[in-house]
């Protein structure tokens, strides 16, 4: 079980802008491990056994998508925001083996813009 904290940079690009917007999402973003336990599940129920070795405190990723917002008032709008990202090292160490895992999302929020 990783813990981590992720510092986004993302540029946007306004492709289409009426009362529902669209925009190109792209940038990266740094995610940073504060927490890393091992657990085995046994008769005894969930145990922690130690660490997962050779992680990378520190680990950068790429990520792409599209957004949309539709107003709702002068400054009130919904957001919807499909996401891909994809990791551009290894979050292992270790030489033997390259990890690189992705992650795909779907982000929705109010905003509100003054």
């Amino acid at each position: 079980v990783f813990d981590f904290v992720e510092i986004p940079l993302y540029l946007r690009y306004m492709v289409f802008e009426s009362k529902l917007d669209v925009e190109f999402v792209g940038g990266v973003s740094a995610g940073m491990v504060v927490g890393n336990n091992a657990y085995i599940d046994n008769q005894y129920g969930m145990q922690k056994i130690g660490k997962t070795r050779d992680i990378s405190t520190v680990n950068l990723a790429g990520t792409m998508g599209l957004g949309f917002s539709y107003a709702l008032g002068s400054n009130f709008s919904l957001g919807l925001e499909p996401r891909v990202s994809y990791y551009l090292n290894s979050i292992n160490k270790n030489p033997d083996v390259d990890f690189r895992p992705y992650r795909i999302g779907v982000y929705t929020g109010l905003y509100y813009s003054f």
